[in-house]
C-alpha cells in the first residue's frame, strides 16, 4: 500500500523469523510453512526488482522450490491417510517453536505429534486433533477414536484459561465427547467398552454444556449447539435421579431450544416433542393445567410435521394420547377420554407391526377403556378394557420385567368390575392375577419397579377391603414395603412418600405398631427434600397437598407404639407447615451468630440474596415465544443461580447444625429445652387429629409434656361437622367443649373462672389444632348459658399458632420491646365489583380519633389505596389495620387476598405478603378486619396453615388479629373499638393484644347472651347496637332499619359488577365478604365468635 522499502524489509525480516521457528511436523505446521514460503518468494522477487541484487533472486528461487516440495508432501497419499480428519485449517497466528516434539499416544492407529506444553498454541493444536479424532469416531464408531478425542480435548480444556475466547468451543468439543460416551454406555448404545476414568459421562456432559451456556455469547453457534443438547441431557438425568432441579432445567432449556429453532428447520419436530414431554412431566408432578394444554399443542404441532418414517409419528401419537388421558384426570370429561382413545388407535394403525411398541399401546388402550367403564358403567367398555389388557399381557414375553405390570393392570381391571357389579368371579380373577404378579419379580433397578409394586399393593389393599382376610392385608404390606425399598431409577421423594403413606395406613389397619413407627420415621425425614427451595410456592403447595395428614398419622403411631409424647410432637413439627419452615430459615436473625461467626453470616446472607433475587424472565410462557439471545441467557442464568443457591442453603444449614448443636437456629424440630422456652408465656395445647385424637399439653415445670387422649373426639365427626357448616352455632360450641376444650382445661387445672378480672389473674392458652379441627373456634367453645362457667372464654385467654416453631420465632422478636409510632389505616367502603361496606369508613374514623387523641400515633393514610402502595407502606408502619373485603380462594390459598382499589388487576394476595420481609424490624400488629382471613377451604392444605393471617406472621408481624369465617360489617367496628381501647389502657405489649381481643369477645358474647337470654333463638330476643339499631334474632337474622325489617341474607352482599356506592342502606350491617354467608342463616348466630389472635 505504501510502496516503501522499509516496510518490505520488515516483512522479510518477520517472515524469515517465523519460518525459522516453524519446525513442527503436523498439518498446521506444514500449512503455515507453505504460506510463509510463498509470501517470502514474492517479497524477495519484489526486492530483486527494486534493487537488482542477484542474491535476492537466488533466495527467491530457493524458497520457491521449498514451497513446491511442501505442497507435494501435503498432497501425498501418506499425509492424506494420516491427517484426513485433521481439518483445523490455517492458523490465524502461529509462532511455532524450535524445540523437539514430544509424542502423545492417543490411539492404536499411530502416534500423533504435538507440541510441548510451553508452546503458545499448545491447547489449540490439542483441540484440533481431538476434534479430528471425534470426527473419525462418528464415522467409524471405534472406541479407540473416542478415547483419543476425550484425552486430547480434556487436556486442551485444562490448558485453556477461563477467560480465553476459544474456551467455549473447547468446552463444547469435550462435552460432545462425554455425550457420545454416555450414549455408548446406555443399553444397546455402543459396540465396545469405554473407560470412564471414574467420571459419570452424563454428569460431565451436563457440566460442560452448562459451562458453555454460562460463558458463550448467545448468538454464537457454540451456544446454540450446547443449548439444543443440554435440555435433553437434563431430562435424561431426571429420569435417572428424580431430581426436580434437572426437570426445571430441562423445561427451560427445551423452551429456549424451540424458541430459536426456525419453523422450517429439520430438527424442529424433535425439539417440539422434547418440550412437549417436559411439559407433560411437569404436569404429572405439579398438576398445573397450563402444562397440559401447552404439551398438547406442542405435540400436535410436532405430529403435523411431515415425516418419512412411521415410528416417530406413532410415538408422537402415543404421547398425545397420554396427555389427553392425563387431561381427563383434571376435567373428568368423556371427550378427553375419547381423544386419548383416538390418538392411541391412530398410533396402533400407524405402526401395526407386532412388537413391544404395539404391546405398549394395547396396555394404554386398556387403561383408557377401564376409566371409561368407571365413568359409564357400560359392560362393553369393561370387556374392551379386559380384552386390550389381556392382549398386552399375551404380547409380553414371560421373561420380561414389564409382564408384572401387565398382570397388575388386569387385576385392577377386574377389581373395578367387582366394585361396580359385585360379581364374585371378577374378584377371584383379580386375586388370581395379583398372585401371579407377586411371583413375577421385577429387577429393583427397573424404571417401573416402584410403580408396579405400589400398584400391586393397591390391588391387595382393595382385595382386603372386599374379603377382610389378613393374608390379603399382609400381601399389601409386603408389596408396599418392597416398593419403599426399591432402587427404581427416576423415583422422586414424592414417589417414596406416596408409598410410605399407603404402607403406613395398611400397618395401622393391621396394628403393627413397631413397623409403622419405623415407616413413619422414614417418611417424615423425607418431607423436607420433597419440596426444594427453588420451587415456586404453588408447586410446593401442590406437592405438600398430597401428604396431607401424614404427620398427624405418624404422631398417632408414635403414641400407639408407646413412644414419648415428644416424639409425636416432633413428627408434627417436622411434617407440617413446610413452606413456613423454609421461609423462616431464610429469615433467621443472623445477628444471633454473626458476632462470633462473621464469615458464616456473610456466606449465609450471600446465599439468601441469590435465592431471593427475582428470576428474570424465568416464567415459562404458555406457548413458545421468540426471545432475543441475551434474554435467553439471563433467564437461564437466573434459574441456575436459584437452584445452586437452594442447594447451597441446605448444605449451609446442615453444616451449621453439626458445628453449632447447642443453638436452636435453623432447627425445625424442637427439643425439650425449646418447648420449655416456648411455654414460658403459658400453656401450649397441640391437638392431633388422626385415627386417634390426642392433645399434647406443654407447660413449664416438672411435667413439661403430657399426652391427653380425647376419646370422644374423632376425625369423622370433625369432618362431618365441618361439611355441615355453622361452626359458630351453640350446638357446635357445646360439642367442642364436651369433646375437646373441656377435658383439656380440666387437665391443665383451669376448672373455674379467675378470681378477678385483673390481667394477672388470666392465664393464656396457645392453641395449635391440626387437620380439619383448625377450622373450629376452640377459643369460643363452651356452654354459653347465663351463670355457666363451662366455656373457654370464661376460664382462659386464647391465642392461636400454626406451630410451636412459630411461637419460638415470635419470642425471638420479643427480645426488643415493641414500639408503636406509625399506623397504616386502610378502609374500603367502596370496592370495585364488591358490595359497599358502610361501616368500614366509620371504623377508620373511630381509629383515627383513638390514635390521634389518646395514643399519639402518627397515621399513614394513602391517597390511592392500591396494592403496591400498601405493600410499600408496610415497610414503615407499626400497625396495619385493614377494613374491607377479604376473599378466600377455594383452590389456592396463595391467591386469597384483601381487596383494594386495583384488586381486579393486582389483589393483595397471600403470595405478596410472603414475598416481603419485615422481620429485621418486626411491626407490632396487623389487624385484618375482613372476612375469612384465617380460612382455608381446601382440606388437603390445612397442614400448611397458609392464609392471610399466617402470611402476615411470616412477613414479620408480631401479632395478627383476623377471622375464621365471614364477619358482620357493623360488629367489626365494635370489636376494633374495644380491642384498641384495651391497647390504649393496658399499654403496647404482646400480651395486651390477646387480652384486649379477649375482652372484646367477652363483651360482645355477653351482649349476645342478653339478647338471646339463654332461650332458643326463635324467641326473637333483640340486641341494641351502639348506633341505636335493633337487631332481631329470628330464623333468618333480621335487621331492623328505620322501622323496616330486612333479612340479612337478602341484604346487598353480592360480588357482581357495578355494585358500589348506594348499593346498600347505610344502617345495614353487612358481612365483609365477597360472597354470601351461609352461616348467617343459623338461628342466633354469634357474631363475636370468628375473631382470633395469632401471636407468641
Amino acid at each position: 500500500m505504501t510502496g516503501r522499502l522499509p516496510d518490505l524489509y520488515e516483512a522479510i525480516r518477520l517472515g524469515l523469523e517465523a519460518l525459522e521457528n516453524s519446525a513442527g511436523n503436523c498439518l498446521g505446521d506444514h500449512e503455515n510453512k507453505l504460506w510463509l514460503l510463498g509470501n517470502l518468494t514474492l517479497w524477495f522477487e519484489d526486492k530483486y526488482l527494486r534493487e537488482g541484487s542477484e542474491a535476492d533472486l537466488e533466495q527467491a528461487i530457493k524458497l520457491r522450490r521449498e514451497a513446491e516440495e511442501t505442497w507435494s508432501m501435503l498432497q501425498s497419499e501418506n499425509w492424506a491417510s494420516r491427517l484426513c480428519d485433521i481439518n483445523g485449517g490455517y492458523y490465524n497466528m502461529h509462532l511455532g517453536t524450535t524445540r523437539e516434539w514430544a509424542p502423545l499416544q492417543t490411539s492404536s492407529h499411530g502416534v500423533i505429534q504435538v507440541t510441548l506444553q510451553d508452546s503458545r498454541d499448545y491447547s489449540t493444536r490439542l483441540h484440533n486433533l481431538g476434534a479430528a479424532c471425534f470426527t473419525r469416531f462418528k464415522r467409524t464408531g471405534l472406541v479407540e477414536d473416542l478415547s483419543a478425542a476425550l484425552s486430547l480435548c480434556r487436556t486442551s480444556v485444562d490448558d485453556t484459561p477461563r477467560e480465553h475466547l476459544m474456551r467455549p468451543d473447547r468446552l463444547l468439543s469435550l462435552g460432545e465427547c462425554y455425550d457420545a460416551l454416555y450414549s455408548e454406555m446406555e443399553p444397546g448404545g455402543g459396540n465396545g467398552s469405554v473407560p470412564t476414568q471414574d467420571e459419570n459421562p452424563l454428569h460431565k456432559a451436563i457440566e460442560l454444556f452448562q459451562d458453555v451456556i454460562d460463558t458463550a455469547a448467545p448468538n454464537k453457534p457454540t451456544y446454540v449447539s450446547a443449548l439444543h443438547r443440554l435440555g435433553v441431557l437434563y431430562d435424561d438425568r431426571f429420569q435417572l435421579t428424580g431430581d426436580l432441579a434437572d426437570l426445571k432445567m430441562s423445561l427451560h432449556l427445551c423452551q429456549e431450544s424451540v424458541d430459536i429453532t426456525p419453523k422450517t428447520h429439520p430438527d424442529r419436530g424433535a425439539r417440539l416433542r422434547n418440550l412437549g414431554l417436559a411439559r407433560k412431566k411437569c404436569y404429572q408432578i405439579f398438576h398445573k393445567t397450563d402444562d397440559l394444554e401447552v404439551a398438547l399443542q406442542l405435540l400436535r404441532e410436532a405430529a403435523d410435521i411431515p415425516s418419512q418414517h412411521a415410528a416417530p409419528r406413532a410415538d408422537l401419537l402415543k404421547e398425545l394420547g397420554a396427555v389427553c388421558h392425563a387431561k381427563y384426570d383434571v376435567t373428568r370429561k368423556a371427550a378427553d377420554l375419547d381423544a386419548a382413545l383416538g390418538f392411541y388407535q391412530d398410533a396402533y394403525e400407524t405402526f401395526p407391526d407386532s412388537g413391544p411398541f404395539v404391546t405398549e399401546i394395547l396396555g394404554y388402550l386398556g387403561r383408557v377403556y377401564l376409566d371409561k367403564y368407571k365413568m359409564t358403567e357400560i359392560e362393553w367398555d369393561f370387556e374392551r378394557a379386559a380384552r386390550a389388557l389381556q392382549k398386552a399381557l399375551d404380547g409380553t414375553p414371560q421373561d420380561l420385567p414389564n409382564r408384572m405390570r401387565r398382570l397388575v393392570d388386569l387385576a385392577r381391571c377386574y377389581l373395578a368390575g367387582h366394585v361396580k357389579t359385585g360379581t364374585a368371579a371378577y374378584l377371584e380373577t383379580a386375586i388370581q392375577y395379583s398372585r401371579e404378579a407377586t411371583t413375577r419379580a421385577m429387577p429393583a433397578e427397573h424404571p417401573g419397579h416402584l410403580v408396579a409394586l405400589r400398584s400391586l399393593g393397591d390391588c391387595y389393599a382393595a382385595i382386603y377391603k372386599a374379603t377382610g382376610r389378613d393374608s390379603d392385608l399382609e400381601a399389601a404390606i409386603t408389596s408396599y414395603n418392597e416398593a419403599l425399598n426399591s432402587s427404581s431409577p427416576g423415583a422422586t421423594p414424592g414417589d417414596f412418600l406416596a408409598v410410605a403413606r399407603d404402607l403406613l395406613l395398611a400397618l395401622i389397619q393391621g396394628k403393627k405398631w413397631e413397623q409403622a413407627w419405623l415407616v413413619a420415621n422414614s417418611a417424615i425425614s423425607l418431607i423436607r427434600s420433597y419440596t426444594p427451595r427453588f420451587l415456586e410456592n404453588l408447586e410446593s403447595q401442590t406437592l405438600l397437598s398430597r401428604i396431607s395428614g401424614l404427620a398427624s398419622d405418624a404422631a398417632a403411631v408414635a403414641l400407639s407404639f408407646g413412644r414419648q409424647p415428644l416424639d409425636a410432637i416432633q413428627f408434627l413439627e417436622e411434617g407440617r407447615g413446610i413452606s413456613a419452615q423454609l421461609l423462616n430459615e431464610l429469615r433467621t436473625d443472623v445477628s444471633l451468630f454473626a458476632r462470633y461467626e462473621p464469615e458464616l453470616a456473610k456466606t449465609f446472607l450471600g446465599l439468601r440474596d441469590q435465592l431471593e433475587a427475582p428470576q428474570v424472565a424465568s416464567h415459562i410462557p404458555r406457548l413458545p415465544l421468540s426471545r432475543d439471545g441475551e434474554e435467553n441467557r439471563t433467564s437461564l442464568r437466573g434459574i441456575t443461580r436459584h437452584i445452586t443457591a437452594s442447594s447451597g442453603i441446605d448444605k449451609f444449614i446442615s453444616e451449621f447444625h453439626l458445628s453449632n448443636q447447642r443453638l436452636s437456629l435453623f432447627r425445625s424440630v424442637p427439643d425439650e429445652a425449646d418447648l420449655d422456652h416456648a411455654g414460658r408465656e403459658g400453656p401450649i395445647v397441640m391437638i392431633n387429629v388422626s385415627y386417634r385424637c390426642d392433645a399434647f399439653l406443654i407447660r413449664r415445670g416438672d411435667d413439661l409434656i403430657r399426652a391427653l387422649p380425647l376419646p370422644r373426639l374423632s376425625r369423622e365427626d370433625i369432618e362431618e361437622k365441618a361439611v355441615q357448616g355453622n361452626l359458630g352455632s351453640p350446638q357446635v360450641l357445646e360439642w367442642l367443649w364436651d369433646t375437646v376444650t373441656g377435658p383439656i382445661l380440666d387437665a391443665l387445672g383451669f376448672t373455674k373462672p379467675p378470681r378477678s378480672d385483673g390481667d394477672d389473674d388470666w392465664s393464656r392458652v396457645r392453641w395449635i389444632p391440626t387437620g380439619a379441627l383448625s377450622r373450629f373456634p376452640l377459643h369460643a367453645a363452651g356452654r354459653h348459658d347465663k351463670g355457666s362457667s363451662e366455656a373457654v372464654i370464661d376460664r382462659v385467654m386464647s391465642s392461636y399458632s400454626p406451630s410451636i416453631g412459630a411461637i419460638i420465632r415470635g419470642l425471638q422478636f420479643r427480645r426488643k420491646e415493641p414500639t408503636v409510632t406509625k399506623a397504616l389505616l386502610v378502609a374500603m367502603e367502596y370496592t370495585p365489583g364488591s358490595a359497599r361496606l358502610p361501616f368500614a369508613t366509620k371504623e377508620l374514623a373511630m381509629l383515627r380519633r383513638l390514635f390521634q387523641d389518646s395514643m399519639s400515633v402518627q397515621l399513614i393514610e394513602l391517597t390511592q389505596q392500591r396494592t403496591q402502595e400498601v405493600l410499600s407502606s408496610l415497610q414503615d408502619c407499626d400497625i396495619f389495620h385493614f377494613a374491607g373485603h377479604g376473599y378466600t380462594d377455594p383452590n389456592n390459598p396463595l391467591q386469597s387476598h384483601l381487596r383494594l382499589e386495583d384488586w381486579k388487576a393486582n389483589p393483595l394476595r397471600v403470595a405478596d405478603l410472603l414475598a416481603i420481609n419485615l422481620s429485621e424490624r418486626p411491626p407490632f400488629l396487623a389487624y385484618l378486619s375482613a372476612c375469612g382471613t384465617g380460612k382455608i377451604d381446601d382440606g388437603k392444605l390445612l397442614d400448611q396453615n397458609i392464609h392471610l393471617i399466617s402470611a402476615c406472621q411470616l412477613a414479620g408481624f408480631r401479632n395478627v388479629i383476623g377471622t375464621l369465617w365471614e364477619v358482620n360489617d357493623g360488629i367489626c367496628v365494635d370489636v376494633a373499638r374495644i380491642m384498641y381501647q384495651g391497647l390504649r389502657d393496658e399499654g403496647i405489649t404482646d400480651r395486651s393484644v390477646c387480652r384486649a381481643l379477649h375482652r372484646a369477645s367477652r363483651e360482645l358474647r355477653d351482649r349476645w347472651l342478653r339478647g338471646v337470654g339463654g332461650a332458643p333463638a326463635s324467641s326473637g330476643g333483640k340486641v341494641m347496637d351502639d348506633n341505636g339499631l335493633s337487631i332481631a334474632v329470628s330464623e333468618k337474622l333480621v335487621i331492623t332499619v328505620n322501622g323496616r325489617e330486612t333479612a340479612e341474607s337478602d341484604a346487598d352482599r353480592g360480588d357482581g359488577e357495578g355494585e358500589g356506592e348506594g348499593a346498600s342502606n347505610s344502617g345495614v350491617r353487612l358481612p365483609r365478604t365477597v360472597f354470601s354467608c351461609d352461616e348467617d342463616d343459623e338461628m342466633g348466630l354469634a357474631h363475636w365468635v370468628p375473631y382470633v389472635h395469632f401471636g407468641a
